[in-house]
């Protein structure tokens, strides 16, 4: 998009105000070549739609304009005659090809009307030569210029690209689905877009490896240990983004404005018989709840997944063996670092479902973690039990790899057994700086550590609760290491109670095999309380029992989806917030401190 100057942008402008549709579909007038295309299926409603929610959010108050934006377009613009102001708009972006010096001008946009040549007598300065159309943009500069194409008027800067042939653009199955359902979708042309891409991974290729070359000249050791595992290691990585370029058909983001909240889909779909596929194709999805086993706090944000597909594992185990392998022929430390790698990939291969959440603190800095983490695992509890041990036993070697730097050394300390909690018997890791440093910078590492993760700074503890589940926490006390066994033997749903997070529930799809909920309330409340415990006070007020921000990550055949759904009561309190603490900042007071009629959350 950094290719769309003034020019483009002023066309687009035209197009937004003229744009219409009647039954054609515009992406049969799509030249094949395009890279990037943006489809609005309506834009009268969308524009209802629009100042629906300008009305909400108190914007149309402040920019009349949004009450109607279609119309104050088109009355700015003086278009009166010739549209259809009931359908679809495209705006596309054409490849400029190699030689072309002015990418910006491969713009094209599709305007549906009833009447071509009443649209363009419209135009300022409109003069037809033939079937082109010239004319200038509503400030009088720039020449643009216009074909009738069908039911359409396609408009451009360009005259070249008005005589690109529309061969249209056929999108695949889900990506089709995506097109008809959602209010604007951009869809990118995979095909065209991994003819670009794949030259340029080659070229990053070649140059990482000729830094790393450079750099690994100066330190002989390491490079005889280390230069294969980082070479394989960067080939892994650009080869999975060949692979993803190769196997994608089609990739889309498509939104939907509701009246209750806004929509939207991220999906990418694979070629069925390519890699990602197949991965695709292995995920099952599943319509049972998925954050279970946590305890009934309130949460930033809880997330929950069934991993216990063999696409997920296998896909892993791809990836990492070939590093795994030259990191046991890198001396022996490269052999615990191996191991620590195998651990990771056993730990997960022997995981059904993970459930995660970051609790809202409520203690005072340095007293309580800010930070509280708590996690539950189903599987085979003993295996992810052994492969976390010996995972975190590469962890310790890791960090003794490190440079060292006077008062910024971290030291790793893992113990078996080092806390029992309700009978349960708990592995315990820490991570700071060397209790044995002195001076100003260790000091001020220490201080940080502990306003994060509490008074004994960063660390967590793990353990089996019974044969199929295990537990892991981050900067928990013992009440909630508690909570989280009771929890966890119960596999009880702590986000079921919530009225919130069952309305969002609802707007994602019910099947899936991921499903996450952040609560935005919880957060901002949660900073605004600590930034007043350092005397910077953000006096702001929250409406109560606001719903949290939904994803969910689904498959539908070989496409992978993630959907969202972004509660318009949560905005219009967070835009009243905004707008409070920019009054404050101005002088004007207002707003009431956090914690006032605060959020239920999580």
């Amino acid at each position: 998009m950094r290719y769309l100057h003034r020019t483009a942008l002023a066309c687009l402008l035209v197009a937004f105000a003229l744009a219409s549709s009647v039954k054609a579909q515009v992406l049969d007038q799509v030249p094949a070549d395009a890279l990037v295309v943006l489809k609005v299926k309506n834009l009268q409603d969308v524009s209802k739609k629009v100042a629906k929610w300008a009305e909400a959010l108190g914007l149309a108050a402040q920019v009349p304009e949004m009450a109607d934006p279609l119309a104050s377009l088109q009355e700015k613009l003086h278009i009166e005659k010739g549209l259809d102001t009931a359908g679809e708009l495209a705006i596309v972006y054409v490849d400029p090809g190699e030689n072309n010096p002015r990418p910006d001008e491969s713009v094209l946009v599709l305007i549906p009307t009833t009447d071509y040549k009443a649209l363009v007598a419209n135009m300022k300065d409109a003069q037809t030569e033939g079937e082109v159309t010239r004319f200038k943009t509503p400030e009088g500069g720039t020449d643009l210029y216009a074909v009738s194409r069908g039911k359409y008027a396609a408009v451009s800067p360009s005259k070249d690209i008005l005589g690109k042939k529309a061969a249209g653009v056929k999108l695949a199955a889900a990506a089709g689905r995506e097109a008809v359902a959602k209010d604007a979708i951009l869809w990118a042309n995979m095909p065209a877009l991994r003819a670009k891409a794949l030259p340029e991974l080659q070229k990053a290729r070649t140059e990482i490896d000729k830094s790393m070359q450079q750099k690994m000249a100066n330190e002989p050791q390491a490079a005889q240990n280390y230069a294969p595992v980082l070479k394989t290691t960067v080939a892994q990585l650009i080869g999975l983004a060949e692979k993803f370029m190769s196997d994608s058909e089609a990739a889309t983001l498509g939104v939907n404005l509701g009246d209750a909240g806004l929509s939207s889909t991220l999906l990418t779909e694979f070629k069925a018989d390519s890699y990602f596929g197949k991965i695709a194709s292995g995920v099952k999805n599943t319509d049972k709840p998925l954050i279970s086993g946590l305890p009934e706090r309130k949460y930033l944000m809880a997330v929950g997944a069934s991993t216990g597909s063999k696409a997920f594992s296998q896909a892993f185990a791809e990836f990492v063996d070939p590093i795994s392998k030259d990191l046991a022929a890198a001396g022996d430390e490269g052999k615990k670092l191996s191991a620590a790698l195998d651990a990771f990939k056993s730990s997960f291969a022997a995981m059904d479902s993970a459930s995660f959440g970051y609790v809202t603190p409520s203690g005072k800095v340095g007293q309580d973690a800010i930070l509280q983490q708590v996690a539950v695992y189903k599987g085979d509890a003993k295996t992810i039990a052994a492969s976390q041990k010996q995972a975190l036993a590469g962890m310790a070697e890791l960090m003794g790899l490190l440079p060292k730097q006077s008062g910024l050394e971290l030291k790793f300390d893992f113990k078996e057994g080092a806390q029992t909690v309700d009978g349960v018997k708990l592995d315990a890791y820490t991570l700071g700086p060397d209790p044995a440093a002195q001076g100003a910078v260790a000091m001020q590492m220490r201080q940080q550590m502990q306003m994060m993760y509490g008074p004994n700074g960063a660390g967590g503890v793990m353990g089996a609760v019974d044969d199929k589940t295990y537990i892991m926490a981050q900067g928990a006390n013992e009440k909630l290491l508690s909570e989280l066994i009771a929890a966890a033997k119960a596999q009880q749903d702590p986000l079921a109670k919530v009225e919130g997070v069952a309305a969002v529930s609802k707007q994602l799809p019910k099947d899936r095999f991921a499903v996450g909920y952040l609560a935005l309330d919880e957060v901002l409340t949660t900073v605004g309380a600590y930034a007043k415990q350092y005397g910077m006070p953000f006096n702001f007020q929250l409406r109560p029992n606001l719903p949290p921000i939904g994803m969910a990550a689904s498959t539908d055949g070989s496409a992978i989806r993630v959907d969202s759904y972004v509660p318009l009561d949560l905005i219009q309190s967070v835009v009243a917030a905004a707008m409070q603490i920019e009054m404050q900042m101005r002088g004007g007071g207002g707003g009431g401190a956090p914690g006032d009629g605060g959020p239920e959350g999580l």
